[in-house]
C-alpha cells in the first residue's frame, strides 16, 4: 500500500487490528453492522457524485489491469513444464462454482491469487502462518466436513513434502479430493528470497538444499492407493478441474512448471 494512505483496520477480535501491519485506526465490532454504519457516515461526507465518479474510474482502472492479465495468462498457455501464471488461470477459471480450493502453492499461490475470482463464501481456504504441509490434511477434513461441496488442493511439491502421509487418510476414506502438485522441483520461493536479498548464492546462481530433483508424484500417490496422473499441458489442467464434482475417490494430479530461473 502506498505509504500516503490512511489506514483503518475493522476486525471481530480486538486482538487482530494492526497485529500484521501498522494501522492509523483499529476498530472492533460485527462487520456488518459496522460497515453499513460506516457507509451511512461516509455518505454524508462525500458527494454522491464524487463518490460514484470515483468508483467508476476504480472500476475502469480494475478492468483494464484485469483484461491485461487475462491476455497474458492466455498467451502464456501451453505444453508442460508450464508457465505458473498460465497455470494458475487454467486452474482458476476452470472451477466449479461451488467448488473449495485449498491453496498451498507458494510461489504458484501468489499467481493464482492474482486471477482468482470466488463468490460463494468459504470458497478459498488458506493460511496466514509461515508452516508448511497443512493443504492434504486441510483438503480431507473440508471434504469430510462439507460434502456437498468438492474440494481441490492446490499444493506445491516442497510444502506436499512437508504433509504427504495425509494421502493415506484420502485413500483410506475414499475422499473426493483432487491433489494439484505444483511441481516445479525446488523450493522457489526461497530461491526467490535469496535473490531479492543479493548474495553469493544470487550472483553464482548456486542455492544448497533448495532442490528437490526430478520426483514422481504418481508414484508417490500410487504408494498412499491414490490414483494419479500428470498433465501435459495447460488444456488437460482444466479439463481435471472441471470435473472435480465428478470424483468418487482421491486423485493426485502432477503439474509440471516452470522453475526458478
Amino acid at each position: 500500500m502506498p505509504e500516503h494512505l490512511t489506514v483503518v483496520q475493522l476486525d471481530t477480535d480486538p486482538a487482530e487490528p494492526g497485529r500484521n501491519f501498522p494501522v492509523d485506526l483499529g476498530l472492533a465490532g460485527a462487520l456488518e453492522p459496522s460497515l453499513a454504519a460506516l457507509a451511512g457516515h461516509i455518505g454524508q461526507q462525500v458527494p454522491a457524485r464524487l463518490a460514484r465518479r470515483r468508483t467508476e474510474s476504480a472500476t475502469e482502472s480494475h478492468t483494464a489491469e484485469w483484461s491485461k492479465l487475462e491476455l497474458e495468462a492466455l498467451a502464456a498457455r501451453g505444453r508442460a513444464p508450464l508457465d505458473p501464471l498460465a497455470a494458475a488461470h487454467a486452474l482458476a477459471t476452470s472451477l466449479p462454482d461451488d467448488a473449495v480450493l485449498v491453496e498451498e502453492a507458494i510461489t504458484t499461490g501468489v499467481q493464482l491469487r492474482r486471477v482468482l475470482r470466488r463468490d460463494r463464501p468459504g470458497g478459498y481456504v488458506h493460511t496466514v502462518g509461515g508452516g508448511l504441509g497443512w493443504g492434504i490434511g486441510a483438503a480431507v477434513g473440508h471434504r469430510l466436513g462439507a460434502p456437498d461441496r468438492p474440494v481441490v488442493a492446490v499444493l506445491g511439491d516442497g510444502s506436499a513434502m512437508f504433509g504427504l502421509q495425509g494421502l493415506w487418510s484420502a485413500a483410506r476414506y475414499q475422499v473426493p479430493v483432487l491433489f494439484v502438485v505444483a511441481a516445479n522441483g525446488e523450493y522457489r520461493t526461497l530461491k526467490d528470497t535469496l535473490d531479492a536479498r543479493g548474495g553469493r548464492s544470487a550472483s553464482q546462481g548456486r542455492y544448497v538444499g533448495l532442490d528437490l530433483g526430478e520426483l514422481d508424484w504418481r508414484l508417490a500417490a500410487q504408494f498412499f492407493g491414490v490414483p494419479a496422473g500428470r498433465v501435459r499441458d495447460t488444456e488437460e489442467l482444466g479439463e481435471a478441474v472441471a470435473t472435480v464434482a465428478a470424483l468418487e475417490g482421491p486423485l493426485l494430479v502432477e503439474v509440471p512448471l516452470r522453475g526458478h530461473r
